[in-house]
């Protein structure tokens, strides 16, 4: 997104929350003016202002490819001003410098939601591109219908090339880096499969790649799509989260990972204990992980297993003889895990992402050469992820299948997508299911 449109987003941000606010505000008192009453709606305004832009940010709801989904936009929209009135009521309740009546919350998050939903809308619509470069992949029948109804949209679709089949992928490419495609458009996706795998590898630079679905495809999955002339496509590439997004999630493993400390403090001084009169030995295991970006760095766990037992094998069975008697208790419920906390504050690791992999178990099962694998470090690994609450856990759950819920975060995450996985992570603990 260039610059002035990114300001003309954020400028429509700032006026159409302040103006919700003073609706809000004309309703609540019958449309008197009372200025001895506005002290609160000034503090709303003051601290939602920022706040929400913070959160819009993070939820990509500045960026014009938000915008063009719109069952994506509303979607964000209600999650981003949620969270956003969260945090307000949150802030109001710490600082006590104000009260916001229930009545007053409810009233402007309703106003301000669908406001924001049509003037994103609107403004989405104006600045929109007026040629976007294309490239069509497909059949010559499905293609040529395809041509035929696209070509009499309102939007102008320059079409850079059309590949009746793709043996040569470097032709694609050299197409993408001479005219600057901005999409490429794939008419019979059952058909191309090992095109996208293999373009998802070696793509030189952010292209959309969008399918025409067919009933299939549409069965089995709950895709973002988009409509080109009247015709659904499915997008199956994604843009990487922003520097925002990054800073922000850096902040709520700082703040969480000091919370979770704080409540689980007790257990620091009981389970050490405990450790040291079941077996002899050091109270943390230290072991090398592999992080982001492949590097190296040292886990902390509470011992689980006898001294040493780790040298007769890396793999626990599930009535493993090397475990000790509090250890399986604190393996049931993932306490052992806790010390983990410290390598989320010193950035390490995060409290959502894939679990960080040993580097004894890639060589050995050869994990690096499963297709992608390399792509789930680009992430910071978490203490929890997709794989642990969804798979079946531990080792019983199939390199292959880790590797799926990995990726599938690593490609989808966002702010909401960590919450809700710390929520449902929680749930399993406090349920005895461990993860």
């Amino acid at each position: 997104m260039n610059k002035k449109n990114r300001a003309i987003f954020i400028i429509n941000e700032i006026l159409v929350l302040n103006i919700a606010i003073f609706i809000t505000y004309l309703i609540r008192f019958g449309g008197d003016l009372p200025p001895g009453k506005f002290q609160p709606y000034f503090y709303m305004a003051i601290i939602l202002t920022p706040v929400s832009l913070i959160i819009f940010y993070v939820f990509e709801l500045l960026e014009e490819s938000t915008i063009k989904n719109h069952v994506l936009l509303i979607e964000k929209t209600i999650e981003g001003a949620t969270l956003a009135y969260f945090l307000l009521i949150f802030i109001a309740y710490f600082l006590r410098i104000f009260s916001i009546p229930r009545s007053v919350v409810v009233i402007s998050w309703a106003i301000w939601i669908p406001m924001e939903y049509y003037s994103k809308v609107f403004w989405g619509r104006l600045l929109k591109k007026e040629e976007e470069n294309i490239i069509l992949i497909g059949k010559e029948k499905e293609v040529s219908s395809f041509y035929n109804k696209i070509k009499l949209s309102i939007k102008r679709y320059n079409i850079i090339n059309i590949y009746q089949g793709v043996k040569d992928i470097s032709r694609i490419i050299k197409d993408i880096e001479e005219h600057d495609i901005d999409a490429i458009i794939i008419v019979s996706p059952i058909n191309y499969r090992e095109f996208v795998e293999q373009f998802l590898e070696t793509s030189p630079k952010k292209v959309q790649i969008k399918l025409v679905p067919s009933l299939y495809e549409i069965k089995i999955s709950r895709p973002d799509f988009t409509v080109m002339g009247d015709i659904p496509l499915i997008e199956i590439t994604r843009t990487n989260p922003s520097f925002w997004y990054n800073g922000a999630k850096r902040v709520i493993d700082f703040i969480f990972s000091i919370l979770f400390i704080i409540i689980s403090s007790p257990l620091y001084i009981v389970i050490p204990i405990l450790i040291k009169l079941s077996s002899k030995g050091d109270v943390i295991f230290k072991q090398e992980r592999i992080g982001k970006g492949k590097k190296g760095f040292t886990i902390y766990k509470f011992r689980t297993m006898y001294e040493n037992a780790h040298k007769f094998g890396m793999a626990t069975e599930k009535n493993d003889p090397r475990i000790t008697p509090i250890g399986r208790i604190l393996r049931r419920f993932h306490i052992d895990e806790l010390p983990q906390l410290f390598n989320v504050l010193k950035g390490d690791m995060s409290l959502i992402g894939p679990r960080p992999e040993w580097e004894e178990l890639d060589s050995k099962y050869g994990y690096h050469k499963l297709p992608f694998y390399e792509e789930r470090f680009l992430v910071n690994p978490g203490i929890t992820g997709l794989a642990q609450i969804y798979g079946s856990g531990g080792l019983e759950t199939h390199p292959n299948i880790k590797l799926k819920y990995d990726l599938m975060y690593v490609y989808n995450r966002s702010i909401t997508l960590d919450f809700q996985i710390i929520l449902m992570t929680m749930n399993r603990l406090l349920r005895g299911k461990g993860i």
